[in-house]
């Protein structure tokens, strides 16, 4: 399944997923926003670097992916270049992490 998750929905797909070890919570934000603060046991692949699109293809296309960034802009591009690059199973967050937390972070 590949869509969209609004913030319940988010909190399901985590809680659903915290002991599976085929589950990705991936952090697209800079390095300065991850360190800002993070979802979980986030990965950080910075969007704006110029490999972005190449690294985002080395990862495992048969994990499980949350993928988010501050409001959902990033996260939507990249939701789009993951449909592209073949991956099987991905959810972007809705809104990103500011709707997910109700704060900047």
């Amino acid at each position: 399944m590949n869509k969209s998750l609004l913030r319940d929905d988010v909190k399901k797909l985590i809680k659903e997923n915290e002991e599976n070890s085929e589950f990705v919570i991936l952090d697209i934000r800079t390095p300065e926003e991850h360190r800002q603060g993070t979802l979980g046991e986030s990965i950080n692949l910075d969007f704006y670097q110029e490999d972005f699109f190449q690294k985002l293809g080395e990862l495992d296309k048969s994990k499980l992916y949350l993928i988010y960034c501050r409001h959902g802009v990033r996260s939507g591009k990249t939701f789009e270049m993951m449909k592209k690059l073949g991956f099987q199973e991905f959810y972007e967050m809705a809104g990103g992490v500011a709707s997910y937390t109700g704060k900047e972070m």
